[in-house]
């Protein structure tokens, strides 16, 4: 499989009173689309992120600004938005992939908590997420 994630902060907009701190999950081929992982929480150490379903992690290490990481713990409650396309997309994302959440693709999107530190003891272990499907996963869709 193919994935691909990248992180962006979203700007204050008309559904959003403040920023965003987002991370977008994607794959290059439709059949890879339904193998992407339905992450229950997100932990930073430095400026370098993980995703977690349940206690293991499925995603590796993705790089994160300084203005990503204050976002989370100052603008957005120690939480995250985790953004899959629900398409593939088929060109590579550069520093900023904010336009692809703009480009009418259809998406599922949950908020989750995004512990940070060096100690595994502190990292986020949330059970209560529903995990039979995206859409159930999912807090919000578009497209």
């Amino acid at each position: 499989m193919t994935m691909h994630c990248a992180t962006t902060v979203l700007d204050a907009g008309e559904e959003r009173t403040g920023p965003v701190p987002v991370i977008v999950l994607w794959t290059d081929t439709a059949d890879e689309v339904g193998t992407i992982p339905l992450a229950t929480s997100a932990h930073r150490v430095a400026n370098e992120v993980t995703l977690y379903r349940r206690a293991s992690a499925v995603t590796p290490p993705v790089d994160v600004t300084e203005l990503w990481a204050r976002t989370v713990e100052e603008e957005y409650g120690g939480r995250a938005r985790i953004v899959i396309l629900l398409e593939p997309a088929t060109w590579e994302l550069q520093a900023d992939c904010s336009g692809l959440l703009t480009a009418g693709l259809r998406t599922a999107a949950r908020d989750v908590p995004c512990s940070n530190g060096t100690q595994v003891e502190v990292i986020h272990i949330d059970v209560t997420t529903p995990l039979d499907g995206v859409e159930a996963w999912a807090a919000e869709t578009h497209g």
